[in-house]
């Protein structure tokens, strides 16, 4: 660790700032098991060539993994095709989810399939919209969940999805990306070994992400300022807090993460040891849903090299842990 010419400074007041910040987490956690961030009243669409028989696409969200769609209509060869769900409203999202096994209706043969996640910030019939690939898709969430497929690609697409729920008890297959504001999420799928292309799906979920993100510029060097922009705009007039850690934990806040390590770092900057160092770590979000900070990197040498992670939260005596929103998590290493 880099911050060792820092380090007396550090040990200064740590066993407090440890008590008073292993208790938050401790009440965050326990507090927060309880809440959910799917995405309700969803509508589920297949398309170009949807089912209107049985096993219709209603199915994917009934709440049962009993149930499932087939997605297309019998005998569908059109690919690729396209299950689809429709929020009614913009949400920030950045996961979906599945319960599916990948039989394609053809002499009971498994299909893997080369699927394109996507997204629409369009109104009107979902069919209609324009969508673009969701970015810097990766697979599992708080590494579990994994899909099985050859590959899970940061462009948005997947290589050969062979996951299967039912038979191989692989259970909940979950991709995360950025977070995105959109009115609907899709999966664009296509066969890859059998003459028909359905995609069987018991569940597809969706997972809202928090309104709140924070952003960097600056001189990332020693002596150097970096100034941090905040928004939440959904979070006016609320309190917030910014922390700094030297890793990306995660913090595990019931079903939600505070993509930050609860290291030496992340309690000075929180408990406001080093004002001069961390400006503005707390405050009040203003009337256009924005605040700002900053960091002035101590002019040390030895800090060159070092990469270090901030993020905020908005605060609330009503929200779940008190935590109402969690941002994203802004990255930087510190050069010359």
């Amino acid at each position: 660790m880099k911050w060792t010419e820092l380090e007396g400074e550090i040990m200064r007041g740590l066993t407090s700032a440890r008590s008073a910040v292993a208790m938050a987490l401790m009440l965050c956690t326990l507090v927060g098991s309880g809440e959910t961030q799917q995405i309700a009243g969803v509508t589920a669409h297949g398309w170009p060539s949807g089912r209107t028989s049985s096993w219709q696409p209603y199915l994917a969200v009934d709440g049962s993994t009993n149930t499932h769609t087939w997605t297309t209509a019998s005998g569908t060869w059109k690919t690729p095709n396209h299950l689809g769900l429709d929020f009614g409203r913009l949400v920030a999202v950045n996961r979906i989810r599945l319960w599916k096994d990948p039989l394609d209706g053809y002499h009971n043969r498994a299909d893997p399939k080369n699927l394109v996640i996507q997204f629409t910030t369009e109104s009107g019939p979902i069919t209609a919209r324009r969508w673009s690939n969701v970015r810097n898709l990766s697979n599992g969430f708080l590494g579990t969940e994994l899909m099985r497929a050859s590959a899970v690609n940061p462009n948005g697409t997947v290589d050969l999805d062979i996951h299967d729920s039912v038979t191989l008890n692989h259970g909940w297959a979950s991709l995360v990306f950025d977070t995105v504001h959109a009115s609907g999420v899709r999966i664009s799928f296509s066969r890859t070994s059998t003459p028909f292309n359905h995609y069987k799906v018991h569940e597809f979920e969706a997972y809202r992400s928090p309104l709140a993100m924070i952003s960097g510029s600056g001189a990332p060097r020693p002596g150097g300022t970096i100034l941090l922009d905040l928004e939440a705009t959904r979070d006016v007039g609320s309190a917030y807090q910014v922390g700094t850690s030297l890793g990306t934990g995660p913090i595990v806040i019931g079903n939600r993460v505070l993509n930050l390590g609860p290291d030496d770092l992340l309690f000075v900057s929180v408990l406001g040891y080093w004002p001069w160092v961390f400006s503005n770590y707390r405050g009040v979000i203003d009337n256009k849903g924005h605040a700002g900070a900053a960091i002035h990197i101590p002019n040390i040498a030895a800090l060159m090299g070092q990469k270090i992670h901030t993020a905020f939260v908005t605060l609330s005596p009503t929200a779940p842990s008190g935590i109402k929103s969690i941002s994203n998590t802004f990255s930087f290493p510190i050069t010359k």
